[in-house]
């Protein structure tokens, strides 16, 4: 089992890369669409490979407002913990962005059960992710300023940490396929 944690700040596009690498794993592998599934008040979504199962937590529908695992709720650590937990496949990969997860105790949890993964963060220039951050009039200062610390903080303790750029869609086309090369590995 392997999990992939992606970040970034507000604004930068974790969603939009996600969304290119679902458009990624439906062309590279062929057969049944994703199953989409809940448990534990999680929604997640479930792309079967010859050789491993990928679940990206979260969806990614256009009409949803808040994609990914921004409808989790806040007390989701738990919960994320106990799934991981549950997942019997060796080969299974779990694929999740945003604020809810990718967070310390995420890292922690994952580090002391001896499970293997990925940090992703996702960049976009300043100017980029403060016009795509206008368009979210719900999202305060505060808490702003909160998730890039915890962004900058995550970065910093983690030198190994693979860096997508997302200014444009080529370069969110070109963060997938570096996610998909985790995900093979």
């Amino acid at each position: 089992m392997k999990v992939i944690l992606i970040g970034g700040y507000p604004g930068s596009g974790k969603s939009f890369v996600v969304k290119k690498l679902i458009k990624l794993l439906r062309e590279k592998i062929k057969g049944d669409d994703f199953q989409l599934l809940q448990k534990y008040s999680m929604d997640y979504m479930l792309k079967r490979a010859k050789d491993r199962d990928i679940i990206v937590m979260g969806l990614y529908d256009e009409r949803q407002k808040f994609p990914g695992t921004d409808r989790f709720g806040m007390n989701v650590q738990p919960l994320f913990e106990q799934f991981v937990r549950e997942q019997k496949d060796d080969n299974t990969v779990i694929v999740l962005e945003g604020d809810r997860l990718f967070n310390g105790k995420t890292i922690s949890f994952l580090w002391s059960a001896g499970i293997p993964y990925n940090i992703v963060i996702v960049q976009a220039d300043k100017n980029l992710v403060h016009e795509r951050r206008q368009k979210r009039s719900y999202q305060s200062e505060t808490w702003r300023k909160g998730r890039e610390t915890k962004v900058d903080n995550i970065a910093k303790q983690m030198p190994y940490a693979t860096y997508i750029n997302n200014n444009n869609e080529e370069q969110a086309e070109i963060g997938a396929s570096r996610i998909w090369q985790l995900i093979r590995r």
